[in-house]
């Protein structure tokens, strides 16, 4: 059997936040620019653009992180598209509208970059509380 291509986790995981909060699904583009500056910024997953709010800009190595920490940028990422594009007001979208994740910062996460092809560590990374995972998939 062969194994699921790593993006399909976190088109999964952003259509299960939607849903958990009643929110219309963004669009995900895997986008070159970000990849190319994952390459210099560890830390470089997405980003969304001022003129069109409803694309959520990612780079492959999302897919690479710990499934709690990829919910949590993606849960910082819809923030910035119903919420602002303002970091600091992104992340009091989250904390407001899903209060259930436990959103936090972890200093330092490793992963496997893809282009890189070896482990880096990204740090000040968003993250998720351990059980909300599990609580999220029992709920859609």
């Amino acid at each position: 059997m062969n194994a699921a291509h790593p993006t399909t986790h976190v088109v999964r995981d952003l259509r299960k936040l939607c849903r958990f909060l009643g929110l219309k699904e963004p669009d995900i583009s895997w986008s070159v620019e970000v990849n190319r500056r994952s390459l210099e910024d560890s830390r470089a997953f997405c980003e969304v653009h001022s003129n069109n709010r409803m694309v959520i800009h990612c780079s492959h190595g999302l897919a690479r992180l710990p499934r709690k920490n990829r919910l949590g940028v993606l849960l910082h990422e819809l923030g910035h598209v119903y919420g602002s594009i303002d970091e600091v007001e992104a992340d009091t979208w989250v904390v407001t509208n899903c209060p259930e994740a436990g959103f936090k910062y972890i200093p330092r996460v490793s992963y496997l970059h893809p282009s890189l092809n070896r482990k880096v560590t990204a740090r000040n990374v968003q993250s998720v509380a351990d059980g909300f995972p599990l609580f999220l998939d029992a709920r859609t």
